[in-house]
C-alpha cells in the first residue's frame, strides 16, 4: 500500500535544523471525500517502543482520485523508471530521516540493541514451547524437521546426508527400534 512519510524539523537560526520526530501515513486504506482529522504520535526510530515520547502532532489531511487517469493509465504503455535527484546533501538525509528514521543502521546503538533483545526474548518466550518439543525429542517428527531443514538452509549443504542418518538413527533409538551404542 502507498505510504507518506513526513518529517518535522525545528527551525533554528545560524546552525542546522534539528529532528523534531517523524510521521508515517498508510494511505491504501483511505476514502474519497473524507476528510481525516487525527494526533499522530512523533518518533525518531522506526520501532515503536517509544511512542509519544516525542509528543504529538495534529494532521488534517485528505485525498482525491482521479478515475480518468487510472481508467487511461491501463490503456498506456507502462511508465518507465525515473527518479527525482535531490538538490542537496541536506535534502537527502531530511529524506531518509522521514522514510527509515534516525541514525546510521550500521553505527552500534545501545538502546537499538537493548530493544532487538527484548524482541527476540519475547519470540523465544512465544515460541518455547514449541522449540523445547523439537530440542528434546518430544515430537521426533518436527524435530527431524527441524533440524534437517536448520543444516539445510544455515549451514553447508554437504552435512545433509549425515544429518539424514542421525534424524534416522535418533528416531529408531526414540521408539527403542534400535539400542544406542554403549
Amino acid at each position: 500500500s502507498s505510504m507518506l512519510y513526513l518529517c518535522l524539523k525545528d527551525k533554528d537560526i545560524g546552525s542546522s535544523d534539528d529532528n523534531l520526530g517523524r510521521i508515517v501515513l498508510e494511505l491504501g486504506a483511505m476514502h474519497e471525500r473524507t476528510v481525516y482529522d487525527a494526533w499522530f504520535p512523533l518518533q525518531h526510530a522506526a520501532s515503536t517502543k517509544h511512542v509519544s515520547s516525542r509528543g504529538r502532532v495534529r494532521i488534517r489531511y485528505w485525498v482525491t482520485f482521479n478515475h480518468n487517469a487510472r481508467l487511461h493509465g491501463y490503456l498506456r504503455p507502462p511508465v518507465k523508471c525515473w527518479a527525482i535527484p535531490f538538490v542537496s546533501e541536506e535534502a537527502l538525509q531530511r529524506s531518509a530521516y522521514a522514510c527509515r528514521g534516525r541514525g546510521n543502521r550500521f553505527k552500534f546503538n545501545l538502546a537499538t540493541w537493548k530493544q532487538s533483545v527484548e524482541e527476540v526474548v519475547d519470540f523465544v518466550v512465544e515460541a518455547g514451547g514449541s522449540v523445547g518439543e523439537a530440542v528434546f525429542w518430544r515430537r521426533p517428527l518436527l524435530a527431524a524437521l527441524l533440524f534437517g531443514s536448520y543444516q539445510l538452509v544455515v549451514s553447508h549443504l554437504l552435512l545433509l546426508p549425515a544429518v539424514i542418518a542421525f534424524v534416522a538413527f535418533a528416531f529408531l533409538v526414540r521408539h527403542r527400534l534400535v539400542q544406542p551404542p554403549a
